[in-house]
């Protein structure tokens, strides 16, 4: 299913502004939540290079530099300070997709979502030895590809 961060916003008691493409972390939250409540918590999230940037922006633990505080680096980030960042301590990985549409997150459950098959019997392998050329050609051949189990593992939240 596809959720959009104003729809997540607007059952909020205090609907925060959404800004197209970019992540607000109290919407970010609310989706991870959303999809716990339903059994099925997120582990993977999966978005392009400027999804990673936001994702860094956002998450990134900041460092002091200069003696520079922290709150003020948040604020040079385009960080909403007012509000307390929780620096996020879930366990949630981002995977880098060049692939992935722009302004959207794939959240999935990655044990459950992917599964690997290998055809059993199917791991062959040749060799050919040729004196001449004083070369050896070795081939290894597996069948193997991949499912997706279960349709409810993922959800997209689309940023705007």
């Amino acid at each position: 299913p596809v959720v959009t961060a104003t729809s997540l916003a607007a059952t909020m008691p205090a609907p925060p502004t959404i800004v197209a493409g970019r992540i607000n972390w109290e919407v970010f939250l609310a989706w991870l939540i959303s999809r716990a409540k339903l059994g099925l918590p997120i582990d993977t999230v999966v978005g392009n290079y400027d999804m990673y940037l936001e994702w860094l922006r956002m998450f990134a633990t900041p460092t002091a530099n200069a003696g520079i505080p922290q709150g003020e680096i948040m604020a040079n980030a385009g960080v909403n300070v007012a509000i307390q960042n929780p620096r996020f301590n879930f366990n949630v990985n981002f995977a880098l997709s060049s692939t992935a549409p722009a302004g959207k997150l794939i959240g999935f459950i990655k044990n459950e979502t992917m599964e690997e098959l290998v055809e059993n019997g199917s791991d062959i392998e040749e060799s050919v030895r040729s004196i001449e050329t004083q070369r050896v050609k070795y081939v290894r051949t597996t069948n193997r590809g991949y499912r997706l189990p279960f349709g409810d593992t993922r959800s997209i939240l689309q940023l705007s």
